[in-house]
């Protein structure tokens, strides 16, 4: 197809003669499932597991390879229908699902081969964090992963990828070594080295991602789970996990224990908490590390046990299952748990309304190597804290209380030492209106801009992040089509 025939040879037509021909289209394609909203599977593929989305697509569809992706994008790009692309089970700002446009879903994408190498797999653009783990575990290995299970790996990855295992294995980013994309024409292409480094941070935002290369490692068991204290010295508690957390990090990987602060009001209240994981073979030196931990505040309860990758993703699952939840959430990366910075997230933590749902977490990754960072266009190469505002609570009224105490929250952080805060922030947590592309991006900004213009000319792909959610009016220049 060429590059005239899908932009220039045919006029745009009104919406509800695209719609009634996309309806058509589909009901042709027999081999490739859709879902229409009449359908009665529309409401459930449309959740998008925490926040609520009023979106309604014209039409669902779910491509079981990349050759009905291919298919599908040659037609909607030909008949100029905008289309999101959604490759897992959660979206905080919903624009994997847009109003009056199509939204393919890669979730039945969702292969994992091991190669014979024993180092490299193949997984789908849709794979979830449970059936990759899953998959992997059968056979003795492991990749890196967040640690919510129906989190596509894809989504993940490629934005960046925060997780227990960054600290020994880097984040998710780090773990891709090729990637097959449909572009903006509907052919499947092997990405290059300027591709790859476009994906490596950026994404989606140059076509649809089918499939990716990953390393992977062999992983024994591990001990992993929440140590709990009471909430009766929360900024004393808070102050301390903070402290140690920053220790942590810059201990040897081989002997550190990986923390994750977690301060989140539960069902069982708000009693700070934290997700810990050893991954190291002495066991015992890692039973003694998270005795350690249970002495940084009043201790009540321990869930870490002797578990597998799966076991300890299933266990976050069980624990955390806080769907249909409203609000907002924020994020901001700075280099140091500093005392300053310290002592606004006890702070803030210990005035946190009482709220399910409300919360802050700490997530970290150590300096990515130089070839790394090098063949990424991932921005925060550093050592470097990601903190995670989550104003989300169970009711529109809610709303208006927790919104000030989370906007405080990020003001106060962002009032701290100018030098400790990374202009770049985490993409998939970042809201549109929070940061700009140049900021996000810094000296990669205009690697990514001239990737935009080569590999999606058109704006096909305006609807992914970052360019749905960072992109300016001056840098939507690429098409008019699918500006949201």
């Amino acid at each position: 197809m060429s590059d005239k025939c899908a932009f220039e040879e045919v006029h745009s037509q009104p919406p509800a003669a695209q719609q009634k021909n996309l309806e058509t289209f589909l009901h042709e394609q027999k081999d490739i499932p859709h879902s229409l909203p009449s359908s009665p599977d529309f409401v459930k593929l449309t959740n998008i597991g925490l926040l609520t989305n009023n979106s309604i697509p014209w039409a669902v569809v779910r491509p079981e390879s990349a050759l009905q992706v291919s298919r599908i994008v040659a037609y909607l790009v030909a008949n100029r229908i905008p289309f999101t692309v959604r490759s897992g089970g959660n979206n905080f700002f919903g624009k994997s699902q847009i109003s009056n446009t199509v939204c393919i879903d890669l979730r039945s994408i969702s292969f994992c081969e091991v190669n014979n190498d024993g180092k490299t797999a193949r997984i789908g653009g849709g794979i979830l964090f449970e059936k990759l783990i899953s998959d992997l575990q059968s056979k003795g290995y492991s990749a890196v992963t967040g640690m919510v299970p129906p989190i596509g790996f894809v989504g993940w990855s490629s934005y960046g990828g925060y997780g227990p295992f960054a600290w020994l294995h880097g984040l998710g980013h780090e773990s891709i070594l090729g990637a097959k994309v449909v572009d903006w024409r509907g052919c499947i292409v092997d990405a290059d080295a300027d591709l790859l480094k476009g994906i490596r941070g950026a994404g989606g935002g140059f076509g649809v991602i089918v499939e990716l290369t990953i390393r992977i490692f062999s992983q024994g068991n591990l001990l992993s789970g929440h140590i709990i204290f009471d909430e009766s010295d929360t900024k004393n508690t808070v102050a301390n996990i903070c402290r140690e957390t920053e220790r942590q990090l810059l201990r040897d990987p081989a002997e550190s224990l990986y923390m994750a602060p977690l301060f989140i009001v539960t069902p069982l209240g708000k009693a700070p908490f934290c997700q810990v994981m050893w991954l190291h073979e002495d066991q015992e030196q890692g039973r003694r590390e998270i005795e350690n931990i249970t002495k940084l505040g009043p201790f009540v309860h321990t869930t870490v046990k002797n578990t597998t990758h799966l076991g300890a993703i299933d266990d976050f699952r069980d624990n955390f299952a806080m769907p249909g939840m409203i609000g907002n959430v924020g994020t901001i990366s700075v280099l140091s748990l500093t005392e300053e910075v310290i002592d606004v997230i006890a702070h803030h933590v210990d005035i946190m309304p009482n709220e399910i749902g409300l919360g802050f977490a700490i997530h970290s990754t150590r300096e990515a190597p130089r070839e790394a960072a090098q063949a990424s266009c991932f921005p925060a190469t550093e050592r470097h804290f990601m903190l995670e505002f989550l104003g989300c609570v169970d009711s529109e009224e809610k709303v208006k209380m927790t919104d000030k105490w989370l906007k405080d929250f990020m003001e106060a952080i962002r009032g701290t030492n100018q030098a400790n805060i990374l202009p770049s922030t985490y993409i998939n947590l970042t809201p549109p209106g929070q940061n700009t592309l140049r900021r996000a991006y810094g000296p990669n900004y205009g690697f990514l801009l001239s990737l935009k213009k080569k590999y999606d000319p058109r704006g096909v792909f305006n609807t992914a992040p970052p360019f749905v959610t960072l992109a300016s009016e001056e840098e939507f220049l690429f098409s008019k089509m699918v500006k949201i």
